[in-house]
Protein backbone atom coordinates (compact mmCIF):
# COMPACT_ATOMS: atom_id res chain seq x y z
CA UNK A 1 0.00 0.00 0.00
CA UNK A 2 1.44 3.08 -1.04
CA UNK A 3 1.84 5.98 1.46
CA UNK A 4 0.59 9.33 1.32
CA UNK A 5 3.46 11.27 1.89
CA UNK A 6 4.49 14.33 -0.28
CA UNK A 7 3.37 17.49 -1.89
CA UNK A 8 3.01 18.67 -4.97
CA UNK A 9 6.51 20.62 -4.99
CA UNK A 10 8.56 17.44 -3.97
CA UNK A 11 6.03 15.37 -6.75
CA UNK A 12 7.14 17.52 -9.02
CA UNK A 13 10.90 17.39 -7.91
CA UNK A 14 10.83 13.74 -7.72
CA UNK A 15 8.79 12.88 -11.37
CA UNK A 16 11.40 14.96 -13.12
CA UNK A 17 14.56 13.79 -11.52
CA UNK A 18 12.80 10.60 -12.64
CA UNK A 19 12.35 11.54 -16.68
CA UNK A 20 15.54 14.64 -16.69
CA UNK A 21 17.00 12.35 -19.43
CA UNK A 22 14.06 11.26 -21.25
CA UNK A 23 12.71 14.87 -21.07
CA UNK A 24 16.00 16.26 -22.39
CA UNK A 25 15.98 13.90 -25.41
CA UNK A 26 12.10 14.92 -26.43
CA UNK A 27 13.28 18.42 -26.64
CA UNK A 28 16.10 18.61 -28.03
CA UNK A 29 15.92 21.01 -31.49
CA UNK A 30 12.51 21.23 -30.59
CA UNK A 31 11.23 24.70 -31.77
CA UNK A 32 7.75 26.52 -30.43
CA UNK A 33 6.51 29.53 -32.76
CA UNK A 34 5.57 30.65 -29.04
CA UNK A 35 9.42 30.90 -27.88
CA UNK A 36 10.40 32.04 -30.71
CA UNK A 37 7.88 34.99 -30.90
CA UNK A 38 9.31 35.46 -27.39
CA UNK A 39 13.34 35.52 -28.25
CA UNK A 40 12.21 38.26 -30.34
CA UNK A 41 11.20 40.49 -28.54
CA UNK A 42 14.38 39.97 -26.10
CA UNK A 43 16.51 43.27 -26.88
CA UNK A 44 20.20 42.59 -26.33
CA UNK A 45 21.72 43.49 -23.03
CA UNK A 46 18.43 42.18 -21.36
CA UNK A 47 18.78 40.53 -17.90
CA UNK A 48 16.48 37.16 -18.56
CA UNK A 49 14.93 34.72 -15.70
CA UNK A 50 13.99 31.17 -17.24
CA UNK A 51 11.43 30.23 -14.64
CA UNK A 52 11.31 26.52 -14.88
CA UNK A 53 14.16 26.28 -17.62
CA UNK A 54 14.06 22.65 -17.52
CA UNK A 55 17.27 21.19 -19.90
CA UNK A 56 17.81 24.85 -20.90
CA UNK A 57 16.14 25.03 -24.56
CA UNK A 58 15.13 28.97 -24.13
CA UNK A 59 19.29 29.46 -23.07
CA UNK A 60 20.22 27.44 -26.36
CA UNK A 61 18.08 30.58 -28.31
CA UNK A 62 19.55 32.85 -26.91
CA UNK A 63 23.07 32.69 -26.32
CA UNK A 64 24.23 34.06 -29.39
CA UNK A 65 22.18 37.09 -28.45
CA UNK A 66 24.06 39.20 -25.74
CA UNK A 67 21.82 38.49 -22.68
CA UNK A 68 22.96 38.13 -18.92
CA UNK A 69 20.53 34.62 -18.63
CA UNK A 70 19.90 32.76 -15.60
CA UNK A 71 18.13 29.85 -15.65
CA UNK A 72 16.12 28.15 -12.36
CA UNK A 73 14.02 24.66 -11.94
CA UNK A 74 12.62 22.82 -8.72
CA UNK A 75 14.46 19.79 -10.87
CA UNK A 76 18.11 19.11 -9.46
CA UNK A 77 18.42 16.56 -12.67
CA UNK A 78 16.78 19.13 -14.98
CA UNK A 79 19.50 21.20 -13.76
CA UNK A 80 22.27 18.41 -14.26
CA UNK A 81 20.65 18.16 -17.62
CA UNK A 82 21.01 22.01 -18.99
CA UNK A 83 24.21 22.25 -17.10
CA UNK A 84 26.01 19.18 -19.52
CA UNK A 85 23.98 20.70 -22.51
CA UNK A 86 25.16 24.12 -21.77
CA UNK A 87 28.58 24.30 -19.87
CA UNK A 88 28.64 27.96 -20.58
CA UNK A 89 24.88 28.84 -18.85
CA UNK A 90 23.59 30.06 -15.69
CA UNK A 91 21.63 27.38 -13.86
CA UNK A 92 20.12 26.59 -10.83
CA UNK A 93 17.95 24.80 -9.01
CA UNK A 94 15.27 27.09 -6.81
CA UNK A 95 11.38 27.32 -6.89
CA UNK A 96 9.63 29.87 -8.70
CA UNK A 97 7.24 31.49 -5.38
CA UNK A 98 10.95 32.21 -4.18
CA UNK A 99 13.01 33.39 -6.89
CA UNK A 100 17.37 34.18 -6.42
CA UNK A 101 17.06 37.35 -7.81
CA UNK A 102 17.43 41.09 -6.77
CA UNK A 103 14.17 43.62 -6.56
CA UNK A 104 13.87 45.53 -10.29
CA UNK A 105 16.87 43.28 -11.52
CA UNK A 106 15.31 41.42 -14.40
CA UNK A 107 14.28 42.93 -17.81
CA UNK A 108 12.15 39.85 -18.70
CA UNK A 109 10.97 36.95 -16.70
CA UNK A 110 9.96 33.65 -18.78
CA UNK A 111 7.52 31.15 -17.52
CA UNK A 112 7.57 28.40 -20.60
CA UNK A 113 5.38 25.30 -19.10
CA UNK A 114 6.10 26.04 -15.45
CA UNK A 115 3.44 28.01 -13.99
CA UNK A 116 0.88 25.21 -14.82
CA UNK A 117 2.81 22.83 -12.28
CA UNK A 118 1.90 24.87 -9.23
CA UNK A 119 -1.33 23.48 -7.47
CA UNK A 120 -2.41 26.36 -5.09
CA UNK A 121 -3.98 29.25 -6.12
CA UNK A 122 -1.87 31.41 -3.22
CA UNK A 123 1.40 29.99 -5.24
CA UNK A 124 0.59 30.77 -8.63
CA UNK A 125 -0.35 34.47 -7.28
CA UNK A 126 3.38 34.38 -5.27
CA UNK A 127 4.85 33.19 -8.21
CA UNK A 128 3.77 36.36 -9.94
CA UNK A 129 4.49 38.43 -7.15
CA UNK A 130 7.65 36.80 -7.11
CA UNK A 131 8.08 37.37 -10.97
CA UNK A 132 7.29 41.51 -10.30
CA UNK A 133 9.48 42.09 -7.41
CA UNK A 134 12.25 40.78 -9.88
CA UNK A 135 11.38 42.62 -13.03
CA UNK A 136 12.39 46.03 -13.61
CA UNK A 137 9.64 48.63 -14.51
CA UNK A 138 8.41 48.08 -17.56
CA UNK A 139 9.53 44.12 -17.32
CA UNK A 140 8.03 41.71 -19.46
CA UNK A 141 6.51 39.12 -18.28
CA UNK A 142 5.83 36.42 -20.62
CA UNK A 143 4.11 33.18 -19.90
CA UNK A 144 3.13 29.54 -21.56
CA UNK A 145 0.23 27.23 -19.93
CA UNK A 146 -0.38 23.58 -21.78
CA UNK A 147 -3.63 24.13 -23.04
CA UNK A 148 -5.33 20.90 -21.69
CA UNK A 149 -9.04 21.51 -22.78
CA UNK A 150 -9.10 19.48 -26.52
CA UNK A 151 -11.22 16.48 -26.16
CA UNK A 152 -8.49 14.25 -26.27
CA UNK A 153 -7.30 15.43 -22.59
CA UNK A 154 -10.80 15.29 -21.28
CA UNK A 155 -10.23 11.47 -20.01
CA UNK A 156 -7.80 13.42 -17.54
CA UNK A 157 -10.08 15.29 -15.74
CA UNK A 158 -11.57 12.18 -14.04
CA UNK A 159 -8.80 9.85 -13.79
CA UNK A 160 -7.01 11.55 -11.42
CA UNK A 161 -6.44 8.58 -8.60
CA UNK A 162 -2.56 7.35 -10.31
CA UNK A 163 -1.22 11.11 -9.65
CA UNK A 164 -2.81 11.36 -6.00
CA UNK A 165 -1.18 7.89 -4.57
CA UNK A 166 1.69 9.82 -2.79
CA UNK A 167 0.14 13.14 -1.78
CA UNK A 168 -0.65 14.01 1.72
CA UNK A 169 -4.35 14.35 2.77
CA UNK A 170 -3.81 18.45 2.70
CA UNK A 171 -2.44 18.07 -0.69
CA UNK A 172 -5.38 16.25 -2.60
CA UNK A 173 -7.68 18.48 -0.58
CA UNK A 174 -6.49 21.42 -3.08
CA UNK A 175 -6.88 19.06 -5.88
CA UNK A 176 -10.04 20.21 -8.01
CA UNK A 177 -11.46 19.47 -11.56
CA UNK A 178 -9.11 21.51 -13.50
CA UNK A 179 -5.92 20.00 -12.04
CA UNK A 180 -5.11 16.68 -14.06
CA UNK A 181 -2.08 14.14 -13.93
CA UNK A 182 -0.47 13.53 -17.19
CA UNK A 183 1.39 10.55 -17.56
CA UNK A 184 4.93 10.40 -19.08
CA UNK A 185 5.95 6.93 -20.49
CA UNK A 186 8.49 7.33 -23.40
CA UNK A 187 11.75 5.92 -22.10
CA UNK A 188 10.70 5.02 -18.14
CA UNK A 189 10.17 1.89 -16.92
CA UNK A 190 6.60 2.69 -15.09
CA UNK A 191 4.29 5.65 -16.05
CA UNK A 192 5.12 9.10 -13.91
CA UNK A 193 2.37 11.16 -13.48
CA UNK A 194 2.89 15.09 -13.87
CA UNK A 195 0.73 17.69 -12.32
CA UNK A 196 -0.74 19.86 -14.37
CA UNK A 197 -3.47 22.87 -13.73
CA UNK A 198 -5.83 23.51 -16.71
CA UNK A 199 -5.85 27.44 -16.72
CA UNK A 200 -8.21 29.40 -18.86
CA UNK A 201 -7.65 32.34 -20.34
CA UNK A 202 -9.69 34.79 -17.97
CA UNK A 203 -8.11 32.67 -14.93
CA UNK A 204 -4.38 33.57 -16.31
CA UNK A 205 -5.60 36.97 -17.02
CA UNK A 206 -7.19 37.52 -13.28
CA UNK A 207 -4.29 36.07 -12.10
CA UNK A 208 -1.89 38.47 -13.35
CA UNK A 209 -4.27 41.40 -13.20
CA UNK A 210 -4.02 40.80 -8.92
CA UNK A 211 -0.13 40.86 -9.21
CA UNK A 212 -0.23 44.54 -10.39
CA UNK A 213 0.80 43.67 -13.83
CA UNK A 214 -0.09 45.64 -17.32
CA UNK A 215 -1.58 43.19 -19.65
CA UNK A 216 -0.41 43.07 -23.57
CA UNK A 217 -2.03 39.94 -24.82
CA UNK A 218 -3.51 36.86 -23.42
CA UNK A 219 -4.21 34.23 -26.36
CA UNK A 220 -4.96 30.43 -27.00
CA UNK A 221 -2.26 29.92 -29.53
CA UNK A 222 -1.46 26.92 -31.79
CA UNK A 223 1.80 26.84 -34.18
CA UNK A 224 2.14 30.85 -33.56
CA UNK A 225 -1.14 31.90 -34.23
CA UNK A 226 -4.44 31.79 -32.16
CA UNK A 227 -6.86 29.93 -31.82
CA UNK A 228 -9.90 28.19 -30.25
CA UNK A 229 -9.59 26.91 -26.98
CA UNK A 230 -10.76 23.52 -28.04
CA UNK A 231 -7.73 23.75 -30.61
CA UNK A 232 -5.34 25.60 -29.07
CA UNK A 233 -2.02 23.67 -28.19
CA UNK A 234 -0.81 26.82 -25.43
CA UNK A 235 -2.26 29.56 -23.85
CA UNK A 236 0.16 32.51 -23.71
CA UNK A 237 0.16 35.63 -21.63
CA UNK A 238 2.23 38.54 -22.27
CA UNK A 239 2.28 41.70 -19.31
CA UNK A 240 4.78 43.83 -18.34
CA UNK A 241 5.42 45.70 -14.73
CA UNK A 242 3.89 48.96 -14.51
CA UNK A 243 6.26 51.48 -14.46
Amino acid sequence: MTTNRTTITTKMQADYDAIAAAFSLSRKDMRWPEIDELVARIKPKSTVLDVGCGMGRLYALLKDKPVEYLGIDVSAGQIEQAKAAYPDGAFVQGLMTDLPCANDSQDAVVMIASLHHLLRREDRQKALAEAKRVLRPGGLLYITAMNLWPRKYWSLFFQKKPGLATLTEEERGFVGFADVFLPWTWKVGAPVYRYYHAFTKRELRKLATRAGFDLESVVYAKNGHRSHRFVAKNLVLVARKNV
